[in-house]
């Protein structure tokens, strides 16, 4: 038996409500006889659907049902949550599927979640095979993008919603037709069948004037009903805005998503007229009201490529990247180009392959040839006259450019001047090779070594002088750490008696020449160190160990969950940023997960690499053709207050009388209070739904998903014009029809004609109404004209 369709779902209470409707809208869909005619389809429904309806027993193998039921459907249509991709029958029958079928094949729909979560592997990668010169058996993972629908909402009636445009997108691929059209013939049909319509009742209203009266209202209604599907249709898409927006700003695209929701939120428009999930996201993209200490995606550089290089310059001004044919220098405010080169012989692959010299000029590599370029003036040439051995580039105060060379290190100006060239091998042999370097405190320090000896080096940078000597047995000494004089080092090794890799940390005054403290420590690889008040911490990608500072005495050790990829001192605390995006905070005291106190909206997309410069992060993502700056924002118009006043942190205007009348059961409630003027009434039931009813006669008058645990008031805010629900730290405020529109810091009183809002931080500060034109308009200036590209217009489906 022929199936257009396989369900594949895991048979959970909210996939299963998913995976039942979209069955049920399918099965009848009816294609439109205009697009039969114009395409030549003679096919006009999908005929029949297959979804299993019972949970799999525990087996090795799906049964032979779902065998021949996979074998014989046309597409695969995969219900995304994040229990289906924990799922193994379910991955089985993709696994399975995709034996007799193309990918192509596969539908996905987004019911729940992330699509990082919820998709599966097996359809967000494409693996290649590949053999290298030495015949080992190399494996590449490319991350595809899976043909996808999506059907989250806030609840199951938004679900609902918008399974009416999943199911559309559906028939789309299946029949093989561009989904606007699709939709805009389904329209275009109704509105022609009542033009026609309307043109026989203008032919017969000379010989019966009652009928035209009669059809006359007929079709007013039903242009009306078209009309209302319309602004239905409208507003689905305007809340699907607000997902996509947030899903932009995940990948720091902060602008895109603005023009997004400006592209359905309208100048003339109200706010009780707007979609509330839009109005809200826009709110939130923007960051009225916020007074704590968040980032947000400020600029975004955009590279023809994807970078494999990135820089910043000291002061955090320009931008440096370079992709496979051009180098690009971007000023980081507002992320214009204020250099491009262009050219096919850039030496990929080299560790520091580009450099500032100064804040007004990079120093790079083309062709092997070391270039000085200002981007301020009119100024390139070659800098000749050394030869580097390593293309490791250091520039430790913004003045001098540190490069390693065939004779030790030689040192640049920001003019492009060779100012020196420190002969390092002639205090050692000509075998030694170039192990490690870093720059503090405008010194240089410098390690080199063979198969049996070290030698290290701490060098003045301004004049390339030798401030300190060291030498020693053994294969690897590498310098990691250079603070208020001392020498951090370590040496690494194998303990043939305890069987394990020895690893030895040593601080050296450099000054005096003396040990500070010697210590040793087994299995663990270091790839940094640093200094915070009285701890020194040594670390690598999952770990952290802090140690004295006096005495290399081991006084904590952190294990991280996730990867680091970088790692620097911020405001007495290393901060440590996984591949995830997210952020750890050490100090002296504590390492603790610090991601949802440095982001509104965190970043969801990994992370190749990550900067820190001038207070500001700049994020490289995986396979992404830009770089993102976050920056620290408040709301400028937010002003600092003192405010002695007590309020309620807890809700005190309980009004769990007004429920007997309805005999509902008070135990099904967590919390119910009254508005402050009495004509509101709040319930938080047990299943995390929340509802308002009209305290007069308990007419439900909305509902939503509760996203806090307590709430503790509704105030009606005269300067606002509107309701306010108040959690203890946090508010929302609502629309005529008592919908969501905002959330920000908690309310907790208004005083002439502003609101008083105390921060996360614990501080109090005023603000005033930000109605939806003031909305509008400061949308359009933070846009300035920008405009999308359409690359990510089409694959975000942005008018």
């Amino acid at each position: 038996m022929r199936y257009n369709a396989f369900i594949s779902y895991r048979h959970s209470e909210f996939d299963s409500f998913v995976a039942e409707n979209i069955h049920k809208k399918l099965e009848n869909f009816k294609l439109p006889a205009y697009v039969r005619k114009k395409t030549g389809l003679k096919k006009n429904c999908i005929e029949r659907v297959f979804r299993d309806t019972e949970e799999l027993a525990l087996a090795d193998n799906l049964s032979d049902e779902l065998y021949e039921a996979l074998d014989e459907s046309d597409y695969l249509i995969a219900i995304c949550t994040p229990r289906y991709a924990e799922s193994q029958w379910c991955m089985k029958e993709i696994a399975y599927f995709l034996k007799k079928h193309d990918k192509d094949h596969v539908l996905l729909v987004l019911a729940e979640g992330e699509p990082d979560d919820s998709f599966p592997k097996s359809l967000r990668y494409e693996e290649t095979v590949t053999v290298d010169e030495k015949g080992n058996t190399i494996i590449h993972r490319i991350e595809t993008e899976p043909l996808a629908a999506d059907a989250r909402g806030e609840n199951k009636r938004k679900v609902l919603q918008a399974i009416n445009t999943v199911v559309v997108k559906l028939c789309a691929q299946m029949f093989d037709l561009n989904y606007d059209d699709l939709r805009q013939r389904k329209r275009k049909q109704k509105i022609r069948r009542l033009v026609t319509i309307f043109g026989s009742i203008t032919a017969a209203i000379t010989v019966v004037a009652i009928m035209s009266i009669i059809m006359l209202v007929k079709i007013s209604k039903q242009k009306e009903t078209i009309s209302e599907q319309y602004d239905e249709i409208q507003d689905r898409y305007a809340g699907s805005m607000a997902a996509v927006s947030d899903q932009l700003i995940r990948i720091g695209r902060r602008k895109d998503a603005i023009y997004a929701l400006r592209s359905v939120l309208k100048d003339e428009s109200d706010i009780n007229t707007c979609n509330s999930s839009a109005v809200k996201a826009l709110y939130r993209a923007l960051g009225v009201y916020e007074i704590s200490d968040y980032c947000m995606p400020k600029c975004v550089y955009e590279m023809d490529g994807v970078p494999f290089m990135s820089t910043v310059s000291f002061d955090g001004k320009y931008v440096c990247a370079c992709d496979s044919v051009s180098l690009k220098v971007f000023d980081a405010e507002n992320g214009n180009i204020v250099k491009n080169v262009e050219c096919d012989k850039f030496v990929m692959g080299m560790p520091n392959w580009a450099v500032f010299a100064g804040s007004e000029a990079v120093i790079y590599y083309d062709d092997e040839k070391m270039i000085y370029d200002s981007f301020t003036e009119d100024k390139t040439f070659e800098i000749t006259g050394i030869n580097q051995r390593n293309t490791v580039l250091q520039d430790p105060d913004g003045n001098v450019t540190v490069i390693s060379t065939d004779k030790g290190l030689a040192g640049i100006g920001s003019n492009g001047e060779v100012l020196y060239e420190t002969d390092l091998y002639k205090y050692m042999d000509e075998e030694y090779l170039f192990q490690d370097m870093i720059c503090s405190e405008g010194n240089i320090a410098v390690s080199y070594g063979n198969f049996y000896d070290y030698m290290i080096f701490v060098v003045d940078a301004l004049n390339g002088n030798v401030i300190y000597t060291s030498s020693g047995k053994g294969s690897s000494n590498i310098v990691k750490g250079l603070y208020s004089g001392v020498l951090y080092t370590v040496k690494s090794g194998y303990n043939d008696k305890m069987q394990k890799v020895e690893l030895n940390i040593k601080a050296t005054d450099y000054r005096t020449g003396t040990t500070v403290w010697n210590r040793t420590m087994y299995d663990l690889a270091i790839y940094n160190i640093a200094v915070i008040g009285e701890r020194v911490f040594i670390y690598n990608n999952n770990t952290i160990v802090g140690m004295n500072v006096s005495d290399g005495e081991k006084r904590n050790t952190y294990y991280l969950e996730k990867d680091i990829v970088d790692s620097f001192i911020d405001n007495g605390a290393l901060k440590s940023i996984n591949r995830d995006g997210e952020i750890y905070y050490t100090d002296e005291y504590l390492c603790y997960d610090y991601t949802d106190l440095s982001f509104l909206i965190t970043p969801a997309s990994k992370l190749s690499k990550a900067m820190h410069a001038n207070g500001d992060m700049f994020y490289q993502f995986e396979q992404a053709n830009y770089i993102v700056r976050y920056s620290k924002e408040n709301d400028t118009t937010l002003t600092a207050t003192e405010y002695t006043e007590s309020f309620d942190m807890y809700a005190t205007n309980l009004a769990y009388e007004a429920f007997d009348k309805m005999n509902i059961n008070p135990r099904l409630m967590s919390e119910s209070f009254y508005s402050d003027d009495g004509k509101l009434v709040f319930a938080l039931y047990s299943n995390n739904v929340a509802k308002l009813y009209n305290a007069s006669d308990m007419v439900e008058l909305n509902s939503f998903d509760a996203d806090e645990i307590m709430y503790v008031d509704i105030k009606y805010l005269e300067c606002a014009g509107c309701y306010v629900l108040s959690s203890p730290y946090r508010s929302y405020f609502l629309n005529d029809s008592y919908e969501i529109v905002c959330e920000t810091d908690r309310v907790v009183d208004e005083k002439d004609g502003k609101m008083i809002m105390l921060s996360r931080l614990g501080q109090f500060y005023t603000a005033s109404y930000v109605d939806y034109p003031e909305l509008i308009k400061r949308a359009d200036i933070y846009l300035d004209g920008h405009v999308t590209r359409e690359e990510i217009k089409q694959k975000y489906n942005i008018k």
